[in-house]
């Protein structure tokens, strides 16, 4: 009650908002802040004052935005450790359940989540000074050359396995203790360079796979222009990276040259970087511009933009081909097909998604 009261007293929700987010009807807050009901609610006094409720909320979300989460067993403890000379309810003087139930019950904006792991490097890396020197770098290239959408274009890599990795979320009969899914054995590895522009348009995938020497046409069922190599690790080399950029010329409509500049931002990966790349890129009329290091799971607009859903569709199409052939193992020829048909999809998403971007603009 307190603190829908607060919240109303502040002007940050209306009765009928504060009522619905605290889960109390508006006729008692309302009776409440009119002064008509006086009357303590029933059940024990609270362990913690508002103040302190709201000053442990803060933190929780500081701290999630530090990068340091606090989990629930951490939290208890500081409570247990502000209540230490007060008089509480606690059995041995910590935090049980129910007190945790009751406290994200009257702060509803508290949730829990799985953490994702962000190493140290990234966390240092991703301050505002680096960030914002990429942004500069980059508004010093638009204003030089005037990059149109379908000139402003993005690449990254993208690794696909053969192999399913367990813990479908299956259908089954009621009281299934134990639901079997086949795997296949297989371990086939490709690696494919993808690149997109603004405006949602692709250049043909380059498949990269795990071998001394290319016996056959592993890409004869993928999209028409794609290229492949082959390499011992499935590993993306300097002299590879330069043979796509090649590729990423021819494939420009209404080409490249000095006179009508591309520009192309990816990761500072040593193989995207050779002093080479660099000056075969200027001679063709491409502008390199690199993601600052430590920083491409938030800057880079692919992993959101196309990996995301193409990670979807191609777990949907392994999972087709699977049930049709369950006796087969997949090899290079299926898996490039069935990485091309994710490709595709998930542009056909993107480009959704651009023309309604578009749409709202206008």
């Amino acid at each position: 009650m307190e603190c829908a009261m607060k919240d109303v007293e502040d002007n940050s929700y209306s009765i009928r908002a504060a009522g619905k987010k605290w889960g109390i009807p508006a006729s008692t807050l309302t009776f409440w802040l009119s002064g008509l009901t006086t009357t303590k609610r029933r059940g024990p006094p609270t362990i913690l004052s508002l103040e302190e409720e709201l000053e442990i909320v803060d933190w929780c979300k500081d701290m999630v935005q530090l990068g340091h989460g606090l989990e629930i067993i951490y939290l208890k403890s500081h409570v247990a450790h502000i209540c230490e000379t007060r008089p509480n309810p606690f059995k041995n003087g910590f935090p049980g359940r129910s007190w945790w139930t009751g406290f994200r019950k009257c702060h509803p904006d508290l949730t829990i989540r799985t953490a994702e792991g962000l190493d140290r490097d990234r966390a240092v890396m991703l301050r505002p000074s680096i960030v914002t020197n990429f942004y500069d770098n980059l508004e010093k290239l638009y204003n030089a050359f005037e990059y149109g959408p379908t000139k402003t274009w993005n690449s990254d890599e993208i690794g696909v396995q053969a192999g399913r990795n367990c813990g479908m979320r299956v259908i089954a009969k009621l009281g299934s203790r134990s639901v079997p899914q086949i795997l296949s054995k297989s371990r086939e590895w490709i690696t494919i360079l993808c690149c997109v522009n603004a405006t949602g348009h692709s250049i043909p995938g380059f498949y990269l796979f795990k071998a001394k020497r290319q016996l056959k046409n592993y890409i004869a069922n993928c999209e028409p222009g794609a290229c492949m190599a082959t390499q011992p690790h499935a590993w993306m080399t300097k002299e590879l990276f330069l043979n796509w950029l090649y590729h990423f010329a021819r494939s420009i409509l209404g080409g490249v040259s000095p006179t009508n500049r591309h520009l192309l931002i990816f990761d500072g990966h040593r193989s995207h970087v050779a002093l080479t790349t660099i000056h075969e890129a200027r001679s063709l009329g491409i502008d390199l511009l690199t993601l600052p290091a430590h920083t491409s799971h938030k800057l880079q607009p692919l992993d959101v933009s196309v990996f995301s859903p193409f990670k979807a569709h191609f777990k949907f199409e392994r999972s087709k081909w699977m049930a049709k052939h369950p006796h087969i193992e997949i090899r290079r020829t299926d898996l490039t097909e069935l990485a091309s048909k994710a490709f595709k999809l998930a542009r056909v998403l993107e480009l959704d998604l651009v023309s309604t971007c578009h749409s709202s603009i206008s």
